[in-house]
């Protein structure tokens, strides 16, 4: 395994032990959102079994915690690869009683441990404090979502994240504007919303100090860099030319995942070598 390729190990397996499973704890102020490490786990951690085995029984041990429902929607913005690796991973869970989407021929997983619980005292389990008052359900990430906004206005197009829809985005906010939790300012077509009392929120649910990323956008780069990794074997020439033909679409990606752009331009000679030296710089400062 290459050092790219164990960066990105390392920071999922990271990211999972502040859920709960065994391992190192790099990000304990780093916001933890469930679904997308879920929805990408399985294919990123395809060569590291060790980790796609606590992956999985912890997702068998805590079914009734995760909001599902965001499954499909993240697998429908995910390549295929991915979303075959997802499936799969699924249709293993199915013996367990969870029933998520897609499914399809489960994975050589079986439960090894029966427990894994959930120590959501713990800062970057946040949105599971807000989940044990709002239960798995579009209010909560909405909730979330504000919270990360620290008291600011935003739309409710800002708090669309991947895996939710408009529509549901906008009846959970009428929902807790009817709770007296939040506040509408505007016309109906330019509303902003806020929280009415950000920093009782903050200090109800340990809000303080955390740091709130783009889970989908930075794991959906980390697919992309995992694959250009892969062309490493090729001539220096291929190698340059199959880098150049995505650096537009890494400098998109850094936009959405909020980092730094790559080097460019897309023509330069060591364009194949800058790319990996600069995903690697940026997985370990995730």
């Amino acid at each position: 395994m290459g050092d790219l390729q164990r960066a990105i190990v390392d920071w999922l397996w990271s990211s999972w032990s502040e859920l709960g499973i065994p391992g190192a704890r790099h990000h304990k102020n780093v916001v933890v959102d469930p679904e997308p490490l879920i929805a990408w786990t399985p294919h990123l951690a395809a060569r590291e079994p060790r980790l796609l085995g606590l992956a999985f029984d912890w997702c068998a041990a805590n079914t009734d915690r995760i909001a599902k429902m965001r499954l499909p929607a993240l697998a429908a913005l995910m390549p295929a690869d991915a979303v075959e690796a997802l499936a799969r991973f699924n249709g293993a869970l199915r013996r367990c009683g969870a029933d998520w989407h897609p499914s399809s021929g489960a994975l050589d997983l079986d439960v090894g441990r029966k427990r894994m619980p959930i120590h959501s005292e713990r800062p970057a389990l946040i949105r599971f404090r807000i989940r044990a008052l709002a239960g798995t359900s579009t209010r909560s990430e909405v909730l979330a979502g504000l919270l990360a906004n620290r008291g600011h206005e935003v739309r409710a197009s800002d708090l669309v994240a991947p895996g939710l829809n408009r529509r549901g985005v906008e009846r959970a906010l009428n929902e807790l504007i009817d709770g007296a939790f939040v506040v509408a300012r505007g016309g109906q077509r330019q509303r902003q919303f806020s929280l009415c009392s950000w920093e009782a929120f903050e200090i109800l649910l340990g809000a303080r100090g955390l740091r709130w990323i783009k889970w989908h956008e930075r794991l959906q780069l980390l697919a992309m860099l995992s694959e250009l990794d892969e062309f490493g074997e090729l001539t220096p020439s291929m190698r340059r030319v199959e880098a150049a033909s995505r650096w537009q679409h890494f400098v998109e990606s850094s936009h959405r995942a909020r980092l730094s752009e790559p080097p460019g331009p897309a023509d330069r000679e060591d364009i194949f070598d800058a790319l990996l030296a600069w995903g690697k710089n940026a997985v370990v400062e995730f």
